[in-house]
């Protein structure tokens, strides 16, 4: 069975938008009305996807949220989940209503000794006369799911796993007596090297995911030593990277923002810790080429310095950024992961990616959760990589590298999950904008002074209530000055497109899918459809003061989405004219034809 991911610890409801300002007050018939709910859905967890997906207004996938139902419909054929809905506890606070329901995971008749306790999270909040879940503890609950399942599936893969590092843990406690920190141990080449350091170290990206060795106290070293304690690298570098990364025997060391290279056949710092950053070559007897401060330079396969570059081919290289454009796939076939030497961490592996990918946002600095086991299972990632980067040119100073990553999750929790990274690359500064999700990224340079970047998403990015098409395009904009200040435009608009841009058919094309309620299934479109149509026209009209007085429930409908947002004023789109941007009245009026005219002469 295949499981998504939820990729973060909660699953978050942006409430900004979506839902009115109220406050729950606690009393008899509140806690009725919820206790209701609350066994409707579930009742509601067996029937069809479609139906449960309605409890919810999230951010993730509906394959994310499914996830967690797949486990509740209690359908695994070796784990039993039993929620007690009917013991749920309840707290009102202010607008929000938060509730924990006890849960049991179980093995089956055979194992029943075996089992795991667990609070399942929900945030409530209330929207007209219903509920909806607007946050969930979902990968807390799969967490726990998973503990269960794998000591049953994978209780003798783990025994072997545990006998073959019985030497690892055992000298990393003899090291511990002398070391301030043991925290990383690795096997590389039938050796055994643990990382150490002088000084407090906290390996804060287990939380979450990212460390900063900048937040690491003052004074705190780094060195790797053999399991002997014959020292390797000395205790002397801010950060040490992973072991053979670019090369054998070669790695990466890290010295007040500055990088250079060890080599550990020689036991030798091959490339001072003077450089901004250092970019391996690795042909035409160039093994890397170096930035400091504003001069470049490369060295040869002896180590030699050399000013400038070697050739014009090898300038181009970097300043293209050709080095991203190759497959880097981050997991245990490929690099040496490093683990923290301890039962509770066991396969849990960890790669310190090489600066360059670093400071272009690639990767971060300390990558955990990686599988470390053939057995898959120890780290929830099987892998994490850069499936190739996109130079373009914006402006004659600007450029845009976008780069796609992606990363496959353990046990098909989300399968693959993937994101851009875009940079904006000036000649002084360079802005990096994160998780841009969705496929099929678009540029469009609507004129010198702004980009249009455009990528097919779910419906997930925009209010299920509005829009009932999947995988329509989501546009955002960026202002361009100086020829390379880049700026991250801001919309009120969940159609940002009718703001800054003269809308034509294009934007309204596409290969969307709709749910046929005759069907029971989804079907193919290829036009916007008329709801979503009349939503971008009246978004635009209730934004610039519109009261819509000849269609009451419309001007409800508003006041519920829009909130403050939405200031009434005008009875009449005549009396609003000077409210309105030329981009408006022509968004306006192309919309309004494109609904007149609509094939689907009602709404859906």
């Amino acid at each position: 069975m295949s499981i998504p991911r939820l990729t973060n610890l909660t699953l978050v409801f942006i409430l900004m938008l979506f839902t009115a300002k109220c406050s729950i007050v606690k009393n008899d018939n509140a806690e009725k009305e919820v206790r209701n709910f609350l066994s409707r859905f579930e009742k509601d967890i067996f029937a069809s996807d479609e139906n449960v997906i309605k409890y919810f207004r999230v951010t993730q996938s509906k394959k994310a949220i499914l996830s967690v139902i797949e486990v509740l419909r209690n359908n695994d054929p070796i784990i039993k989940c039993i929620p007690e809905f009917s013991n749920a506890k309840i707290l009102f606070r202010s607008e929000h209503i938060y509730i924990d329901i006890p849960v049991t995971f179980k093995l089956d008749a055979k194992n029943e000794n075996d089992e795991l306790n667990f609070i399942l999270n929900l945030t409530l909040f209330s929207i007209e006369e219903s509920f909806i879940i607007s946050e969930i503890n979902g990968e807390d609950f799969y967490q726990s799911y998973l503990t269960i399942k794998n000591r049953n599936e994978w209780l003798a893969e783990r025994k072997l796993a545990l006998q073959e590092r019985v030497e690892m843990y055992e000298y990393a406690n003899i090291l511990e007596k002398v070391y301030d920190s043991v925290i990383w141990a690795v096997r590389d080449q039938g050796n055994l090297y643990y990382y150490v350091t002088s000084g407090p170290w906290v390996n804060t990206f287990l939380n979450n995911h990212n460390q900063d060795t900048s937040k690491v106290p003052p004074g705190t070293k780094m060195g790797l030593i053999s399991k002997s304690g014959k020292n390797i690298i000395p205790i002397a570098f801010d950060l040490i990277g992973t072991l053979s990364f670019v090369e054998k025997h070669m790695v990466e060391v890290k010295s007040n923002n500055k990088i250079g290279y060890f080599n550990l056949n020689s036991n030798t710092l091959v490339i001072d810790t003077i450089y901004d950053f250092v970019v391996p070559y690795l042909k035409d007897n160039i093994w890397a080429i170096v930035k400091k401060d504003t001069m470049y330079g490369w060295y040869d396969y002896e180590f030699n310095y050399h000013p400038g570059f070697a050739t014009e081919d090898n300038e181009k290289w970097l300043s293209d950024f050709i080095y991203l454009k190759k497959n880097i796939q981050l997991n245990s076939k490929n690099y040496i992961l490093c683990e923290i030497p301890n039962e509770n961490f066991l396969c849990n592996g960890i790669i310190i990616p090489p600066n360059y990918l670093v400071r272009n946002k690639i990767f971060n600095e300390i990558e955990g959760d990686i599988s470390n086991s053939n057995s898959f299972w120890g780290g929830s990632i099987e892998y994490k990589e850069t499936t190739g980067s996109l130079v373009e040119q914006v402006t004659n100073n600007l450029r845009l590298l976008i780069t796609s990553i992606k990363s496959r999750y353990i046990e098909g929790r989300e399968e693959f999950y993937s994101y851009n990274q875009i940079s904006f690359i000036g000649n002084t500064k360079t802005s990096f904008f994160d998780d841009f999700n969705g496929s099929n990224l678009k540029l469009n340079l609507i004129d010198s002074s702004m980009l249009e970047v455009s990528r097919t998403v779910d419906y997930w990015n925009y209010d299920s209530d509005v829009v009932q098409e999947n995988y329509l395009s989501y546009y955002t904009y960026f202002s361009v000055t100086n020829e390379e200040e880049i700026v991250m435009m801001k919309s009120d608009r969940m159609f940002p497109q009718t703001e800054f841009v003269k809308l034509d058919s294009t934007y309204l094309k596409g290969e969307f899918e709709i749910y046929n309620e005759e069907l029971k299934d989804y079907a193919k479109t290829y036009y916007l459809s008329k709801n979503t149509l009349l939503f971008m026209r009246d978004e635009i009209l209730a934004l610039r003061g519109y009261n819509f007085s000849d269609d009451p429930d419309r001007r409800k409908f508003f006041e519920s989405f829009l909130k403050e947002k939405y200031q009434p004023k005008f009875s009449s789109q005549e009396e609003m004219q000077s409210q309105l941007s030329d981009i408006d009245r022509h968004n306006i009026q192309f919309i309004s034809k494109q609904i007149t005219n609509h094939p689907n002469n009602k709404a859906i």
